[in-house]
């Protein structure tokens, strides 16, 4: 049973990611890279698009090595085809283990993710911080009296979109994974206390 405190850095586990996927092909991962900060790691359903010329310039790399490592990410399904020629959907991590089960490395679950096999709620938190959150159990327990778990996602995924957007600019103050939550806490308890209020009068 989890016990919610943060674990020690000693034990804390690997997270399979596009780079274990990618390591071996430098320039693929560099192209996927640019590719995910050019959309917006793909949140604002923006395509990629450049000219193989203008990569090849950008990383000082070979034209046909663009043009090999662009085949290769489609191949394997990390940029899938848009509407307009050569124009590329970026696929995140996320999304390509779910299209490719049994394709990430396996490694053993910490107490925080054995805890949100058993709670599909907590599951939803932690993908949708990209396994960078920790929570403690009076939040979970504290933020459920006040909203119900859809509620609550939808709150909890809004804050760390708007997260990531400040970050891109390079303001990084309180845009962690567990200020998003804290915020979303805040919210739906003075949320809850006013409906409540109103009804009482």
């Amino acid at each position: 049973m989890a016990d919610w405190k943060r674990p020690n850095p000693d034990h804390q586990p690997l997270h399979c990611s596009a780079s274990w996927h990618l390591w071996q092909h430098g320039l693929a991962l560099a192209i996927y890279d640019k590719t995910g900060a050019v959309t917006n790691n793909g949140d604002l359903d923006r395509t990629f698009w450049a000219k193989r010329t203008t990569l090849a310039t950008f990383f000082d790399a070979s034209y046909n090595g663009v043009c090999n490592s662009i085949k290769l990410l489609r191949h394997d399904g990390w940029l899938l085809d848009a509407k307009k020629q050569n124009h590329f959907i970026y696929v995140t991590h996320a999304k390509w283990a779910e299209l490719h089960p049994g394709k990430c490395a396996v490694i053993n679950l910490c107490a925080f993710q054995e805890e949100a096999q058993e709670d599909p709620f907590l599951g939803r938190l932690y993908a949708i911080a990209q396994g960078q959150v920790r929570l403690k159990e009076h939040w979970i327990a504290g933020v459920r009296r006040h909203a119900d778990d859809e509620t609550i996602i939808e709150m909890f995924a809004k804050e760390m979109r708007a997260a990531r957007e400040q970050r891109a600019k390079g303001k990084d103050y309180m845009t962690s994974p567990e200020n998003c939550f804290y915020r979303v806490s805040l919210k739906l308890k003075e949320l809850f206390n006013a409906k409540l209020s109103a009804s009482n009068q």
